[in-house]
C-alpha cells in the first residue's frame, strides 16, 4: 500500500485523516475512470498514484472543497494523468487526443455540473445513510465505485444473487426513502 507514501507529505494529523478518507473512497472511481482511458492495468494504477501524489501536494487547496468536489476533483485529475499517460505512450497528434478527450469527457464529474447538482447529491447520500449498512454497500460498490455484480460478489464473499437482490431491495428502499422526503421537506 503507496499511501504512507501520500501522507509523509501532510503536515497535521488531520489532514493525514482527511487524506486517507479521500484514499479510500476515491481509489475505485480513480481506476476505473484511468483504465477506461488507457486500457492497461499498470499504466491506470500509475496514473491514480500520479494523482494522488499531485492532491497531496496541492492538499491546503483541495481539502476545503466539499466531499462532492472533491470526488470529481480525484477522479479528474486521475483522467488527466491517464491522457497524459497515453500521450506518452501513442505520441497522439492533437486532432487524435482531442478524439479521445471527447469520447471520455465525463459531465458527471465536471466540477462546474457538480455544483449545480451539489444539493441533490447531498439529500442522496443523506437517504443512502439511512439505508441499512448491507444494502448500502452494495449500492455504494455498484453506482459509487462502478464495480460489476460479479465484481461485488467477489469483495463482498457472497453469491452473484444475493448481490442481486440485495441491489434490488436496495432500490425499493431508496425509492421508498425518496418519496418520503419529497413528501415531507
Amino acid at each position: 500500500m503507496l499511501l504512507p507514501i501520500y501522507l509523509s507529505s501532510l503536515n497535521t494529523e488531520e489532514d493525514r485523516c482527511l487524506f486517507q478518507t479521500i484514499y479510500e473512497e476515491n481509489t475505485g472511481m480513480m481506476y476505473h475512470a484511468a483504465i477506461k482511458i488507457i486500457h492497461n492495468s499498470y499504466e491506470a494504477e500509475n496514473a491514480v498514484h500520479a494523482a494522488f501524489l499531485s492532491i497531496a501536494e496541492h492538499f491546503d487547496t483541495y481539502k476545503r472543497k466539499t466531499r462532492n468536489q472533491l470526488d470529481a476533483l480525484c477522479v479528474s485529475i486521475a483522467k488527466n494523468k491517464a491522457l497524459d499517460a497515453l500521450r506518452r505512450q501513442k505520441h497522439l497528434t492533437e486532432s487524435e487526443l482531442e478524439e479521445v478527450l471527447l469520447v471520455h469527457q465525463d459531465t458527471r464529474n465536471d466540477p462546474a455540473k457538480l455544483m449545480e447538482r451539489n444539493d441533490e447529491s447531498e439529500q442522496i447520500r443523506r437517504i443512502m445513510d439511512q439505508l441499512p449498512e448491507i444494502l448500502r454497500i452494495v449500492l455504494e460498490l455498484k453506482y459509487y465505485c462502478q464495480y460489476s455484480n460479479p465484481e461485488i460478489a467477489r469483495i463482498l464473499d457472497v453469491s452473484l444473487k444475493v448481490v442481486e437482490m440485495r441491489l434490488y431491495r436496495a432500490k425499493i428502499k431508496l425509492r421508498e426513502l425518496m418519496k418520503n422526503e419529497t413528501q415531507y421537506p
